[in-house]
């Protein structure tokens, strides 16, 4: 089954190729290494602009999880990464992009970016920094998104995960409050875990309490626990354990410090009741990332 996956993902990766020759100089076939020319993105209109990135941004996912498959093949997590950073490249420098009329096209790539970021080891472009290249990264997503609601609480969420990752806990924390008066759970946590696979709002929102409670802001993070799992977990579908595990693992180590009897045995039922007794009746089931977590 495994050879069968990576058969069809190789197809895959070589269908998105021949869509990229397409689109070169010529007679010339298009390369992962060398990618595109700064002829060739200006030469792009608008249609062929979004044929390009939508390909790169498939051909990101498909390298990645071909790395993820076997994570000593170093070639597919390069080309993963320039995938992703090529189509952010090509959006951004494109004289086409002033044409389309819907830019969504490339908030995947935002987010995937993200991700990413967080999971792999990789050298940002132009001698930035990684902390300047992803807060960059984050400020052109929150410009993208201005006035498209679920997709603003998507960038803001991931300007808040750079600046906390980078310690800048006060500055993440306002973004957090920023994201919260546009982010509803009702309205948005199924449409944000369909159009980006996990609610980052909730997950980061979780994991703020962690940023409370280390600068001794403890009562407004225990507050803000209660308010997660009062008002966004009953949002998160009864199967998306992995989506459960990243809200309450903070959430439950910030009752657990409180110091109290009552809150901890409170994070010990949360983690049972929405994790491990779910996780363990589901099996094999239960998405495999998830036991290596438990």
């Amino acid at each position: 089954e495994m050879f069968d996956k990576m058969g069809s993902m190789s197809k895959a990766v070589d269908i998105n190729r021949d869509i990229f020759t397409l689109f070169k100089s010529g007679k010339e076939e298009f390369s992962w290494e060398s990618g595109f020319s700064h002829s060739e993105i200006y030469s792009l209109g608008p249609k062929s602009l979004g044929t390009v990135i939508k390909a790169l941004i498939r051909s990101s996912k498909l390298w990645h999880r071909i790395f993820y498959s076997n994570n000593d093949n170093e070639e597919a997590k390069r080309r993963s990464l320039k995938c992703c950073m090529d189509a952010l490249n090509i959006f951004d420098s494109s004289p086409a992009k002033r044409q389309l009329s819907d830019r969504r096209i490339i908030f995947p790539c935002y987010s995937l970016m993200n991700n990413m970021a967080k999971t792999m080891t990789y050298t940002p472009p132009n001698n930035m920094t990684k902390e300047e290249f992803e807060s960059t990264l984050a400020e052109n997503f929150v410009k993208e998104t201005q006035y498209q609601q679920y997709h603003q609480c998507r960038a803001l969420a991931f300007k808040a995960d750079v600046m906390g990752r980078h310690s800048k806990y006060e500055e993440a924390l306002s973004v957090i409050v920023e994201m919260n008066t546009i982010y509803d759970p009702v309205l948005h946590s199924k449409v944000l875990m369909k159009e980006y696979v996990s609610d980052h709002c909730i997950n980061m929102t979780a994991y703020s309490t962690i940023w409370l409670h280390y600068i001794g802001r403890c009562d407004e993070a225990l507050r803000l626990s209660n308010e997660v799992v009062e008002t966004s977990l009953p949002e998160i579908e009864e199967t998306e354990l992995v989506t459960k595990l990243n809200v309450l693992t903070p959430i439950c180590r910030v009752m657990a410090s409180q110091g109290q009897a009552s809150t901890a045995k409170k994070a010990l039922e949360l983690f049972r009741n929405h994790v491990s007794d779910p996780a363990a009746l589901a099996g094999n089931k239960a998405h495999p990332g998830l036991f290596k977590r438990l």
